[in-house]
């Protein structure tokens, strides 16, 4: 199994094998037992949160489709997910939790992640975030943002550019 489209499946009870704890009342993700061979991964249109640690460790997963609707990305949702290198916030987003998208433990090599889209209406990026996502280049601060947690960028080697929207 490489690639995994669950985007137009209804969530009403989820087997052990991709879902670790899945909350189907509320429609919440936990956590994800994601198998290692699984490149790519697209939630259903119907999940409304993930949890912290929900893709811990998914070393081996390089995009992650979220849909629209979740209102934040959770602490470490993706912390070690060494390889992942497209993943798209949705228009929804309003808050990114700390170490969200951290890969300072990662021994397998550089961060493929280059490029990140941020949502227009985010507001917050939480401490340690997006750190040691060493080939990120460059990054779009939205109008919105007003908080930008400690050592977010930290270890970026590779951002050199970062643009800020300027009001009028």
């Amino acid at each position: 199994l490489r690639d995994l489209d669950l985007s137009d499946a209804h969530v009403v009870s989820a087997p052990y094998k991709y879902y670790q704890n899945c909350n189907s009342k509320d429609n919440v993700i936990t956590g994800y037992f994601v198998p290692e061979t699984l490149l790519s991964f697209r939630l259903p249109a119907d999940i409304q949160s993930l949890e912290a640690y929900a893709f811990y460790k998914c070393e081996y997963l390089k995009t992650v489709t979220l849909p629209e609707g979740i209102p934040y990305i959770p602490a470490y949702a993706f912390y070690f997910c060494s390889r992942l290198s497209s993943v798209n916030i949705p228009e929804s987003v309003v808050t990114i939790g700390n170490s969200a998208f951290d890969n300072y433990i990662s021994t397998a090599g550089r961060n493929l992640l280059t490029q990140i889209h941020l949502p227009y209406h985010l507001q917050s990026i939480g401490d340690f975030a997006f750190r040691a996502n060493e080939r990120l280049t460059d990054l779009r601060l939205p109008p919105y943002i007003e908080n930008i947690g400690n050592q977010a960028f930290n270890n970026c080697k590779d951002l050199k550019d970062i643009y800020a929207y300027m009001p009028d």
